[in-house]
């Protein structure tokens, strides 16, 4: 495989919580997944992603805003008609009016998960653009390196030629500058120090 089409995926732990503080996912040694979730009530959601650092090998937060990790994070959020106020999954309220209509979501919770979906969206919009743009710069990068490598071995290759063609003069010439010429009817003579 040629080292240009490799690709380094960096491997993380995700964890998941609830409004309430409960544990939903705890994953580790992830590089690629898809994740799906049941809420469990109204309210903030926390999701950590960490990896294991090369030299000391311990968990390290990764900042999303952090321009040396790219990540992509698709959240798909489905909005429930009806929830309830405990931590239990969210069901579909059966029984008495009054009881229904006090598990409807209100307006307030429902505007503060849309703001909270496209905040989300604005953030994976311009990683994703950081990562074209990173992608696109390495591609020139790696451009540049290959173009200048071409030329050098081209360089080399014409320096060893026309070096290898002086050392083949020199030797023609020290050789005829040193060979006697004789003359019709005169034995060749070698020249004495």
């Amino acid at each position: 495989m040629n080292s240009h089409n490799r690709r380094m995926r960096t491997v993380v732990d995700v964890k998941v919580k609830s409004p309430y503080g409960e544990m939903i996912l705890d994953e580790k040694d992830v590089n690629e997944e898809s994740f799906e979730l049941t809420g469990k009530g109204a309210g903030k959601y926390s999701m950590c992603f960490s990896t294991r650092g090369e030299v000391t090998k311990q968990n390290q937060p990764i900042s999303l805003s952090e321009t040396q990790y790219v990540a992509r994070v698709d959240i798909y959020y489905f909005v429930p008609i009806h929830m309830w106020d405990n931590p239990e999954e969210i069901q579909i309220p059966h029984g008495h009016e009054d009881r229904r209509s006090k598990l409807i979501l209100n307006q307030e919770a429902v505007s503060d998960a849309g703001r909270l979906v496209s905040d989300m969206k604005r953030r994976t919009s311009l990683m994703l653009k950081e990562q074209d743009y990173l992608m696109k710069r390495e591609l020139r990068h790696r451009k540049t390196v290959d173009s200048t490598n071409a030329r050098s071995l081209h360089w080399a290759m014409t320096e060893f030629l026309v070096f290898l063609g002086l050392a083949i003069l020199q030797v023609v010439l020290l050789r005829q500058y040193f060979e006697v010429k004789s003359r019709p009817g005169k034995p060749r003579s070698v020249p004495t120090l």
